[in-house]
C-alpha cells in the first residue's frame, strides 16, 4: 500500500513539472527534449517503489574482512603511553586479514587448509604496513588422496597465493 501511494505521489509530481515545464518554454522544438526527461522520470517513479517492494539485500562484506569484529581489537589507552599495544594489535589485525584471504583463496580453489601462519617483519617503516616474511600453510590430508596429487596441489596453491598476496614464492611453506 505504501508503494502504491509513492508511484502515485511521485507521478503526480512528474505530471506538475511537466506542464510547468511546457508553459515556460516557448519553443516547440523543445518539446521532444522535454517529453524524453519526462518519460525518463516516469519510468524512475514506477521502478522506485517496485524495487522497494522486492527488497533485495545484496552481500557487501568481502569473505576475507566478513569474520573481524571490534572486539578484535583491544582498547587502547589514549595519550601514546601505549604505543606498542597499538602497534602489535593493528599487526595481529592485519595477521588475521592476511589468514582470512589466505583461505578464502583456499576456499575458492577447493583446497583444504588446516592451518595459516603468517610472520611479519618485525623492524619496518611505522607509515606502511610490515612485510610479509613467511608464510606457512599446513594443508588437510585426507586418507583417500594421494601424496603426490598433494604436493601438486599444494605447489599449485603456493604460486596462486603469491601471487594474490604479491609476495615471493620462496617465502610460503606448504606442509
Amino acid at each position: 500500500m505504501e508503494g502504491l501511494k509513492l508511484l502515485i505521489k511521485n507521478l503526480t509530481f512528474i505530471l506538475l513539472l511537466a506542464s510547468v515545464l511546457e508553459l515556460l518554454l516557448p519553443n516547440k522544438s523543445m518539446r521532444g527534449f522535454v517529453q524524453l526527461i519526462m518519460g525518463l522520470f516516469v519510468i524512475s517513479a514506477v521502478l522506485t517503489p517496485m524495487t522497494d517492494l522486492i527488497k533485495v539485500k545484496l552481500p557487501n562484506q568481502i569473505p576475507a574482512f566478513a569474520d573481524q569484529s571490534a572486539s578484535d581489537l583491544p582498547v587502547l589507552a589514549a595519550g601514546g603511553e601505549d604505543k606498542n599495544v597499538g602497534e602489535s594489535a593493528v599487526n595481529e589485525q592485519y595477521k588475521k586479514i592476511l589468514v582470512g584471504q589466505v583461505k578464502t583463496l583456499a576456499e575458492e580453489n577447493e583446497v583444504f587448509i588446516n592451518k595459516v601462519e603468517i610472520e611479519l617483519e618485525k623492524d619496518y617503516d611505522r607509515t606502511s604496513y610490515p612485510k610479509v616474511e613467511k608464510i606457512i600453510i599446513a594443508l588437510e590430508n585426507p586418507s583417500n588422496v594421494n601424496v603426490d596429487d598433494l604436493r601438486a596441489t599444494g605447489s599449485d596453491f603456493k604460486e596462486k597465493v603469491a601471487l594474490f598476496l604479491q609476495v615471493p614464492e620462496n617465502i610460503i611453506e606448504i606442509m
